[in-house]
């Protein structure tokens, strides 16, 4: 699964089984009652999907790729993918020259738009030449969207460096799902009145669930680093790079107008 900028992924994962004899589609769960019948000579290979949080609030189901397996010397009609029983992509083959033989769909897209924390389940239906109507060729189980819920995390703590020189370490805060560390030239700071901007020289770390980065660099004669570390929750807010009482503004501001800021 591909990672969306600006969140971190969380994921509720679904699938269909197949029967490791045949190859054939074994359901887990039986048909709802005004679904097709089950088909006898099409039917499909895993489907394989998820649920995915892709902001605050916001969540999208996605269907993995799969394919159709057709009859010896049937041809495949039109298959349909529905969501909760609603039809979310509908193919019609050429009727004059429809394929033949399996068959792996190129969706124009893979990802439906669905509420957060919601239950569904994905059913694929298909017909091929030799059917005399459509049938169920699988379907998931139920499964739930996921959602966050959590506040925008407090801003990071207890950031040290280890002995080795090398390692920065910090303590994890209770809704952080992950963090994002800046590194700027010290002596640039100072001498430019306290401007991120034109002293923060990179991202260290975009994005990590660990609390800790390594930087195998080492500063120049009388120069030196200063980093400083931001947590993102499970619904992509972002917390502060401010660490404490006693600061006259907050820095995120001004770290914000570096082009050198995480993302």
């Amino acid at each position: 699964m591909t990672r969306l900028p600006g969140a971190r992924a969380v994921v509720t994962a679904l699938a269909l089984a197949a029967a490791a004899s045949t190859g054939s589609l074994a359901q887990t769960d039986p048909a709802p009652a005004d679904a097709p019948p089950r088909a006898p000579d099409i039917f499909a290979s895993p489907i394989h999907g998820g649920c995915y949080l892709t902001g605050k609030n916001r969540c999208v189901v996605h269907a993995e790729p799969f394919t159709i397996n057709v009859a010896a010397g049937q041809r495949l009609v039109l298959y349909q993918l529905a969501l909760n029983g609603v039809v979310v992509y509908d193919w019609r083959g050429d009727q004059s020259n429809p394929p033949l033989g399996n068959v792996s769909p190129t969706l124009v897209t893979r990802d439906i738009a669905a509420y957060c924390g919601r239950t569904y389940s994905l059913a694929l239906y298909g017909r091929d030449s030799g059917d005399p109507s459509m049938f169920v060729l699988g379907q998931t189980s139920a499964f739930t969207c996921p959602s966050c819920g959590a506040a925008a995390p407090a801003p990071v703590a207890g950031l040290v460096i280890a002995p080795d020189h090398r390692t920065l370490q910090w303590t994890l805060q209770p809704t952080g799902t992950s963090y994002a560390v800046v590194k700027g030239d010290l002596p640039l700071l100072l001498s430019n009145g306290g401007s991120f901007p034109r002293s923060i020289t990179g991202c260290l770390l975009p994005d990590s669930v660990a609390a800790t980065a390594v930087d195998p660099a080492s500063p120049a004669a009388r120069g030196g680093f200063y980093y400083l570390v931001r947590a993102r929750n499970c619904g992509g807010d972002t917390g502060s790079y401010d660490d404490g009482p006693g600061l006259v503004t907050s820095r995120d501001a001004g770290i914000a107008a570096s082009s050198s800021n995480c993302p």
